[in-house]
């Protein structure tokens, strides 16, 4: 059995769905691929809106009112702050379009006519609860005493450990918040920088990610996934070009005056961001706020060379090659924590990523997941996974990274995972030995 497994009893912070969709990126379809996950996220992100109900009880009225706007995919009730609120999520961002157009704005207020998919609903029903379904129900997340008690009614080591790491990890409204929080600020910015893009990275997306982790955002204004930046002219006026300022020949000091524009933006324009702070002095300075509707802390951050997105790609792809990656990394960072090698805070100890990769390094001593110096001898000898050659020669260390992401990708799919086939209780044992 576990040992040390009695934490302090937290306030749930937020409820989730009974009936997840299931994504096309699923365990079972072989074909997965990060820049895919991520992408259709961040499609399905700007389909939704999140909702603050104004009255309890009052979602069947809200689905009724907005399934007049357009089809509903997904909506998915939960509680932050003591605020009951309603992710939904439209079949088309035309009909998130069309809501946000007739969507009013408070009257006799002292409030900004701002507009944002942060939405507040309020109930004119005063009579019994409409019968007409919502199509996500609320139900209660366990609690870690709740947790607790279970693992301790299971006797196998390898049960409890998958026990935890389901119960712990980050669930789909996890994943959808925080994939929706990054599209309002990619949205605050963009009737500036038509081509920024937000994207979440670390935990939110590497499956490492804990239930109530912080949310890390990378900020950049052009979609440095595609072709390495390479400028494309498809159906564009080559002759027309937009009169635009020069950009500071330091990048630092670029990165510093454009986060201190999104943090005046969050602070002064964006609902539900409170306690802005800009944090410039650090090696990657970063904007820092709170969103109320989510009860998410999260952290921007703008670089010019992009490695906390690849970091986070190769994490994932690392991974999706077994099942047993992700189960044996959180019960190992949970034991981390209780024999106190690891705080809540940032010091001279280890961190839980720290603590990822020492996990990560022992399951390739043991082979079951590839050392990098094998993914790159494959991307060496297999051209045919490689960017293109106009690629390669416009960033040659961008692209060495692209073709070892696309190599890992490959291994990922055909791995046979046949070298070892110890269970979990026997890797959390073998690791503590």
């Amino acid at each position: 059995m576990l040992t040390g497994w009695n934490y302090p009893l937290a306030i749930q912070r937020y409820s989730s769905s009974i009936r997840p969709p299931t994504p096309p990126y699923s365990a079972g379809a072989v074909t997965q691929t990060f820049d895919t996950m991520i992408d259709f996220r961040r499609q399905q992100a700007r389909r939704t809106v999140l909702i603050h109900l104004g009255r309890s009880h009052s979602e069947s009225e809200l689905y009724k009112l907005c399934s007049r706007v357009g089809p509903i995919t997904n909506m998915t009730l939960y509680t932050a702050n003591k605020k009951e609120c309603a992710l939904l999520e439209f079949s088309t961002e035309q009909s998130v379009k069309h809501l946000l157009k007739i969507t009013s704005h408070f009257t006799n207020e002292n409030r900004l006519p701002c507009a944002s998919r942060n939405l507040y609903f309020a109930s004119q029903y005063t009579g019994a609860r409409l019968k007409y379904p919502p199509v996500g129900r609320e139900v209660q997340q366990l609690d870690d005493s709740i947790i607790d008690k279970s693992l301790n009614d299971i006797r196998n080591v390898s049960d409890q450990i998958r026990y935890f790491w389901q119960k712990t990890k980050l669930t789909e409204l996890d994943t959808r918040l925080r994939f929706f929080v990054a599209s309002l600020v990619e949205e605050a910015l963009r009737s500036i920088f038509v081509d920024t893009v937000c994207l979440p990275f670390g935990s939110s997306v590497t499956t490492f990610g804990k239930s109530r982790c912080d949310l890390d955002m990378l900020l950049s204004f052009e979609d440095f996934r595609d072709k390495n930046n390479q400028i494309k002219f498809d159906g564009k006026l080559q002759q027309l070009r937009f009169l635009t300022k020069r950009s500071y020949l330091n990048d630092r000091f670029q990165a510093q005056a454009y986060l201190k524009i999104l943090a005046d933006t969050l602070k002064h324009f964006m609902a539900e961001c409170t306690n802005v702070q800009i944090i410039l002095p650090a090696r990657v300075p970063i904007v820092r706020f709170q969103h109320r509707l989510s009860d998410l802390q999260c952290d921007v951050s703008m670089s010019e060379f992009k490695s906390s997105y690849y970091m986070s790609k190769l994490l994932w792809g690392l991974s999706s090659i077994d099942s047993r990656v992700a189960p044996l990394v959180f019960v190992i960072r949970r034991w981390a924590r209780e024999a106190s090698i690891t705080q809540s805070t940032p010091g001279p100890w280890f961190s839980n990523f720290q603590m990822t990769l020492l996990v990560l390094f022992y399951l390739q001593s043991i082979r079951i997941l590839p050392k990098l110096n094998y993914i790159n001898e494959q991307s060496v000898t297999t051209p045919s996974s490689s960017p293109s050659q106009d690629a390669t020669s416009t960033n040659g260390d961008l692209s060495d990274d692209l073709i070892l992401m696309n190599e890992l990708e490959n291994i990922r799919r055909v791995h046979p995972n046949k070298s070892n086939n110890d269970s979990l209780g026997e890797k959390y044992s073998l690791r503590l030995c």
